[in-house]
């Protein structure tokens, strides 16, 4: 499979996974559309400077739910969309291994939390 999943499979995945913890909060169809638009953004280039860094396309795939745990719902609820979007900004000023996303799954990984 490699990273050749579509954007619109990455959409209907991450729209799932925000369903539940969105329950309750009451956010506007147009504020869940921006932190999943923010969400592809940031996996995609996390997905891309990892097998930059020699990690293997496949294990990225078949970790990408926990991966995505570790980016997107550190302590186990969803982010703020002002935090999606600082990340999306972070990228494109820092780079992405300068984001916090990144660092997260380095650091798991180093832990050995995370088998990549």
């Amino acid at each position: 499979m490699g990273l050749h999943l579509s954007d619109l499979e990455r959409r209907k995945e991450l729209y799932r996974r925000s369903l539940v913890p969105s329950i309750g909060k009451n956010l506007p169809v147009e504020s869940i559309d921006r932190m999943i638009n923010a969400q592809l953004l940031i996996e995609k280039r996390v997905e891309a400077a990892l097998v930059e860094d020699g990690f293997s396309p496949l294990n990225i795939i078949s970790k990408r739910n926990e991966i995505r745990g570790i980016m997107f719902s550190p302590q186990g609820e969803t982010l703020s969309l002002h935090t999606y979007q600082y990340y999306v900004t972070s990228l494109e000023e820092t780079g992405t291994r300068s984001t916090i996303p990144y660092k997260r799954i380095i650091r798991e990984v180093t832990r050995a939390n995370l088998f990549l």
